[in-house]
């Protein structure tokens, strides 16, 4: 559980130094965003397991809107991106 509350402490820390670092132009999240992309392509095992949980998130979110086709066809896409790694 440590190393969890660690990385939470973490990331704040990066959030923060970001927020003052931007904190007089609109581009904090853009910056956030491109860090974090840069992360993931050093990590793809990161990228994945992320991407895990958008998806989970996505098809629970279809799902309770009765869009089961959809959420077939993600579920689809997520296997044949397991597959082609």
């Amino acid at each position: 559980m440590a190393e969890k509350e660690d990385a939470r402490a973490y990331a704040r820390q990066i959030y923060e130094q970001v927020a003052d670092k931007h904190a007089d132009s609109d581009d904090a999240d853009l910056y956030l965003a491109k860090l974090i992309a840069e992360l993931f392509e050093m990590s793809p095992g990161a990228r994945e397991h992320i991407s895990d949980l958008l998806i989970a998130d996505l098809c629970e979110e279809l799902g309770g809107r009765g869009e089961e086709d959809a959420m077939r066809a993600v579920l689809k896409v997520q296997r044949d991106w397991a597959q082609a790694v």
